[in-house]
């Protein structure tokens, strides 16, 4: 998988990998070298304090001889008080006092790391100084041994390099699988969406068994395609439905016209049976209007649904006895002109299949608002209730009863209860239909809560 600067999420995570361990090994390897050289210091300050200790035992005793400095094998010289070199190994017969600095008088002896002595500059020793009270009066005693190098020798620098090399390969190595196995799947799922197309939407992209992390990821992708598909299915019905429905009354109106045109005398009639199959043409694009308009969020506010329910009984055509029984103070909280469309549809449905009531009841359940819609028709066969929400779908009793309908009704209904979180269906009956609506009441709003 490749960046927006051309090099790849791989690549550029191992060496960032790389490094960040080289940097940090790097640091550790430098640490441990200088702890090392300092314990080789200390080392080598053990080792010459030990060579002066016993010259200041002789110098005591009276015993010092140059037998004694030829028994250290070192770098010694003896210094008195005057600054003069009293005796000095055989290396450094003959020079002058290496330095002036000697033990203070609170103590008697200092250790320090010196490359510029007298004689011996830009060579670094370990030096150790004694003082020391001999039978001819003070003098101090300076023992001297090589100073380790900064890297504390080539074998260990050697070491601490090969280390350091071989710890940041093997970070990038391991950075690189790591990485390199997401991924992989990363690729995969992002090929087979490249491949998703409305010819062939089924298609799903892999999920991982072993990255949980991944596995949400391509989960969600497939739930995401899944109610694309299912979108895509619903549009191609709904298209295949609508052309089906428009061609016959197209069909109609094709035939009206044709009648009329071979007899003169059926105009009247005819122009009758064409304005019949122009306004079921209305009606349905309407309805398919409508439809496409609920995808669109609508305006939120406290809806009476009993004001409401009353407001479109009203507007129902006179012929079929309604009565209702409503609960007052019964509040939703939705797109008043929507619920008024998904009401009017439902009574209108019950209006147009009842003989000659049409019961309407409202109440509370629990957090939910109930509406049933009941009509002493013929009702709805149990194979059929969710038929009759399908988008064109209409029984034949129905087309019989009501050639003009446009089968939208229904599915609109139910569309605009889904969309205010409730649910339409059609409930068993002793007599007709009954369809109810649940709706969620308005939620009671806090003293400090806006009002949308």
């Amino acid at each position: 998988m490749t960046g927006r600067n051309g090099s790849s999420i791989r690549t550029r995570a191992t060496l960032a990998a790389m490094a960040v361990t080289l940097a940090v090994s790097a640091a550790v390897a430098v640490g441990l070298t200088l702890a090392r050289r300092d314990h080789e210091v200390r080392e080598e300050i053990e080792r010459q304090a030990a060579a002066a200790r016993r010259l200041a035992f002789y110098l005591r005793e009276g015993r010092f001889s140059a037998e004694s400095l030829r028994d250290e094998g070192g770098l010694v010289q003896i210094v008195n008080d005057r600054g003069a070199v009293v005796a000095a190994s055989s290396a450094l017969a003959g020079s002058p006092a290496l330095t002036r600095e000697r033990p203070s008088d609170q103590d008697n002896r200092f250790d320090a790391e010196r490359c510029d002595l007298t004689g011996r500059r830009g060579v670094c020793h370990v030096v150790v100084a004694l003082r020391v009270h001999a039978p001819s009066g003070w003098a101090t005693i300076y023992t001297l041994g090589p100073a380790p190098p900064a890297y504390a020798g080539p074998g260990w620098l050697a070491a601490a390099v090969a280390g350091v090399t071989a710890l940041t390969a093997l970070a990038g190595l391991l950075t690189s699988r790591l990485v390199g196995r997401p991924l992989r799947w990363l690729e995969a799922i992002r090929r087979e969406l490249a491949e998703v197309s409305p010819a062939d939407p089924g298609r799903r992209v892999p999920v991982p068994v072993h990255d949980e992390e991944l596995a949400g990821l391509a989960e969600t992708v497939n739930a995401t395609l899944d109610r694309l598909q299912t979108g895509l299915e619903e549009q191609r019905r709904f298209t295949g439905d609508a052309a089906h429905d428009l061609q016959g009354s197209l069909t109609a109106l094709r035939g009206h016209i044709r009648a009329a045109m071979a007899h003169d005398a059926g105009w009247e009639r005819a122009g009758r049976e064409m304005l019949d199959c122009v306004n079921h043409l209305d009606s349905v694009v309407g309805d398919m209007l409508v439809l496409s308009s609920l995808g669109a969020p609508g305006e939120r506010e406290p809806v009476d649904l009993a004001a409401l329910v009353e407001d479109e009984v009203r507007r129902l055509p006179r012929g079929i006895r309604v009565e209702t029984d409503l609960t007052p103070g019964v509040v939703v909280e939705g797109d008043r002109g929507r619920l008024a469309r998904a009401l009017r549809d439902v009574l209108d449905n019950a209006v147009r299949h009842a003989s000659a009531l049409v019961t309407v009841t409202l109440r509370r359940e629990g957090e939910r608002a109930v509406l049933e819609v009941r009509d002493d028709g013929d009702g709805v066969p149990f194979r059929d209730r969710e038929l009759i929400f399908t988008r064109f779908a209409r029984l034949v009793p129905a087309r019989e009863r009501d050639a003009g309908g446009s089968g939208l009704g229904l599915p609109i209904a139910r569309e605009v209860a889904v969309r205010h979180g409730g649910t339409l269906t059609a409930e068993d009956c002793d007599d007709g239909a009954r369809f109810v609506l649940s709706l969620p009441l308005e939620r009671p709003r806090s003293v400090d809560e806006p009002v949308a």
